[in-house]
């Protein structure tokens, strides 16, 4: 994420806006093509805060 996005992604609260807010990033990702960790590294600070991810993020593919 950059770090525009970052700051957005703090000032989110929980639900619906955020899980929009993560499948927009991994979408915009997916196009640019080099992110292929940020979903593993994404559920793996979700676990850790313990937090469900985002349907997004949990879907393969």
């Amino acid at each position: 994420m950059t770090k525009t996005q970052k700051k957005i992604a703090k000032g989110l609260k929980k639900g619906p806006a955020m899980a929009d807010f993560v499948a927009l990033v991994q979408a915009q990702q997916q196009v640019m093509g080099r992110y292929l960790h940020w979903r593993a590294a994404y559920l793996k600070r979700c676990l850790k805060k313990g937090v469900p991810a985002p349907k997004s993020v949990r879907k393969v593919g």
